[in-house]
């Protein structure tokens, strides 16, 4: 590909040479299975890496929810606010559902962060689910890193 001002090259040469493929190939996500959701993680205005212990932010979030469709939450006779438990093959958590049409149908989100896994994250602690907990082990086979938007569960209310 060029463009005016740059060359850009596309094929590596040291993936070719360790026998991986040398090109950028877009491979799809795995389907989502039949009666699961997919749990993607992302962040939130308020909580990155390590600050959802701070004793201000929490009063803006102060439970971890979990946020699903409007209409996959009416099939499942959830309402916003009830208790649900999120279950995927490697643990499970209960909080609270936000209903919403700002989410996939096919799809669920929390936040990172909640539920430490340390009793000395008193703010945290105890207070929604953890993704962590839920989150199953996937890798992306070309650069190692996680593949975070792998693990597929199942909702229902408490």
């Amino acid at each position: 590909y060029k463009t005016k001002s740059q060359r850009i090259e596309l094929f590596n040469q040291r993936y070719a040479d360790k026998g991986a493929d040398p090109m950028p190939v877009y491979r799809a996500p795995r389907d989502t299975p039949e009666g699961r959701m997919r749990m993607v993680v992302g962040r939130s205005a308020l909580f990155t890496h390590s600050n959802v212990n701070n004793a201000l932010l929490r009063r803006f979030d102060p439970v971890n929810r979990l946020w699903i469709n409007d209409r996959a939450a009416e099939k499942l006779g959830i309402a916003d606010g009830d208790m649900v438990v999120v279950e995927s093959e490697v643990g499970k958590g209960t909080l609270p559902a936000h209903v919403t049409p700002g989410i996939r149908e096919d799809t669920t989100y929390m936040l990172t962060g909640f539920d430490a896994l340390s009793p000395g994250l008193s703010l945290t602690y105890g207070k929604g689910a953890s993704m962590s907990a839920l989150l199953t082990s996937h890798h992306d086979e070309l650069s190692g890193n996680a593949a975070l938007h792998e693990t597929f569960v199942t909702v229902r209310r408490a």
